[in-house]
């Protein structure tokens, strides 16, 4: 058995990891009250991400967080007040994230975190059945919320902080929803595209995406150009 002292070294403690990231999820269970019926979708990554920030050690060098994929595409803005909640474009983005621990030594990777959206609780008033008094909350589903808009300066902001990789070796999808076409048999798809094409008007690149195939070939008709902003349908 050990016996220790009563006198306590002066070495310098561990310095406390505080760095910003996307944890609204997980946030939005406790916020409304529901800490005790978090999902395990919500559970699980908060949980790995507790794990990965206890193990660093900023002595041994900072967190590098880089940038795997963007993703753009239409949705909801919840944000605002209006009742319409008007469809506008978004991104959000997948990171890894590397660190040390007190000796040196590469954590295993951080992987598949997400900034830019989050599961959002939702809740309902509970009225009292004889009096039509609010007397409680009750959870009332969720639904998915993002929060950076879509830009050029916001997509060239997120590649600039990116530690290990750089536009060129980025991933970039769009997504298009069934609710972006006034066509009703046209389903939900995705596609990706380079940096540059990426940044295209949201038309454009509905207008790429959608372009008619030959009915024999199946392969677009001509005049599609990755390098021709110009091209007209036929």
């Amino acid at each position: 058995m050990e016996i220790l002292s009563t006198i306590k070294t002066d070495l310098p403690k561990k310095p406390e990891v505080k760095i910003e990231y996307n944890n609204r999820s997980y946030e939005s269970y406790i916020s409304n009250g529901f800490a005790d019926n978090i999902p395990r979708s919500v559970r699980g990554p908060y949980d790995r991400m507790q794990q990965f920030l206890s193990k660093v050690d900023l002595r041994k060098g900072q967190i590098e967080r880089s940038v795997r994929s963007i993703v753009r595409l239409k949705a909801p803005d919840w944000s605002t007040s209006t009742k319409k909640n008007e469809r506008k474009e978004f991104i959000y983005y997948e990171e890894y994230w590397d660190a040390k621990d007190w000796l040196g030594i590469p954590i295993d990777p951080f992987d598949g975190h997400i900034e830019g959206k989050y599961t959002e609780v939702l809740m309902k008033p509970k009225l009292d059945e004889r009096t039509g008094e609010h007397v409680d909350n009750v959870f009332a589903g969720t639904r998915q919320t993002y929060y950076i808009p879509f830009s050029k300066k916001n997509v060239d902001e997120i590649i600039a902080n990116s530690t290990k990789t750089d536009k060129y070796s980025i991933k970039y999808t769009v997504k298009f929803g069934h609710e972006d076409s006034t066509d009703a048999m046209v389903s939900s798809s995705r596609n990706q595209f380079s940096y540059d094409m990426f940044l295209w008007p949201w038309d454009k690149l509905y207008e790429w995406q959608h372009w008619p195939v030959d009915d024999i070939t199946m392969r677009p008709r001509p005049n599609k150009s990755a390098a021709n902003l110009e091209f007209k349908p036929q």
